[in-house]
C-alpha cells in the first residue's frame, strides 16, 4: 500500500493532542518541584516512546489514507511497481 497525504497529516494532528499533555505534565512536574529534573525527564521520555507506540499501533490497524498499489512482474527486467494515481 502507497501512504497518501491525507493519512501523514490526520497522524500528525492525531499525535499533537498526546504529545501536548506529556509535554503539559512535564512542565507541571518541573516547575512543583516535587521530584527532581531528572526524573522528570526520564517519565517524559517514557511516556513518549509509549504513547508513540500507542499511537503508531492504532494507526497500523487503520486503512484510512492507504492507496493500493499493483505489482507486476517483468521477466526481462525483473521486478516493477506500478502505483495506481487516485
Amino acid at each position: 500500500m502507497l501512504i497518501g497525504r491525507k493519512r501523514g497529516a490526520a497522524k500528525a494532528v492525531s499525535w499533537g493532542a498526546p504529545a501536548a499533555a506529556i509535554t503539559a505534565g512535564t512542565a507541571y512536574f518541573i516547575s512543583s518541584g516535587i521530584v527532581s529534573i531528572w526524573e522528570v525527564i526520564a517519565a517524559d521520555v517514557l511516556l513518549r516512546m509509549l504513547a508513540s507506540y500507542t499511537h503508531e499501533r492504532i494507526w497500523s490497524k487503520r486503512r484510512y489514507g492507504l492507496r493500493p498499489v499493483r505489482i507486476f512482474i517483468n521477466s526481462q527486467t525483473d521486478s516493477t511497481w506500478d502505483y495506481l494515481d487516485r
